[in-house]
């Protein structure tokens, strides 16, 4: 498979989850008018407290189940696709969090898809290190 190829895979998974995050976005803004929206620039320190735990929150959930599925399994596309549905519910309740605040929606879509994005990067990264590693203690 070449760089691209893979590159296509990862972002197809990650899409597939933004999708079950952000379809539900717009469901409770309704009503809502734009001059009344929380901007960043106004948030709280409990604002920036919660923000920062779920970021905490996600990464961590999605290092240890990446660490539990690696043992079942040998493409870690798969090994991070399986993280990555089970910490889903983390971000859906930043989405929430957010969402009852009236946090700006372009703020906080983007925000959760960095999140993601970045999540799941992180983890395919160490799930393929550790793959090699693994692979290369084999031959030895």
């Amino acid at each position: 498979m070449n760089k691209n190829t893979f590159r296509y895979d990862i972002t197809g998974l990650m899409s597939g989850m933004m999708l079950l995050i952000v379809s539900t976005a717009g469901l409770a803004e309704e009503g809502n008018s734009p001059d009344k929206y929380l901007q960043p620039g106004d948030f709280t320190h409990d604002d920036y407290a919660m923000i920062t735990d779920h970021k905490a929150e996600y990464n961590d959930c999605l290092n240890e189940k990446a660490a539990t599925a690696i043992e079942n399994q040998t493409d870690p596309r798969q090994v991070v696709n399986t993280a990555m549905h089970a910490c889903a519910g983390i971000l859906e309740d930043l989405n929430r969090r957010m969402t009852d605040r009236n946090v700006l929606p372009a703020f906080r879509q983007g925000y959760i898809r960095k999140v993601n994005t970045e999540g799941a990067n992180n983890v395919l990264r160490a799930v393929m290190m550790a793959m090699a590693n693994r692979e290369s203690s084999r031959e030895e």
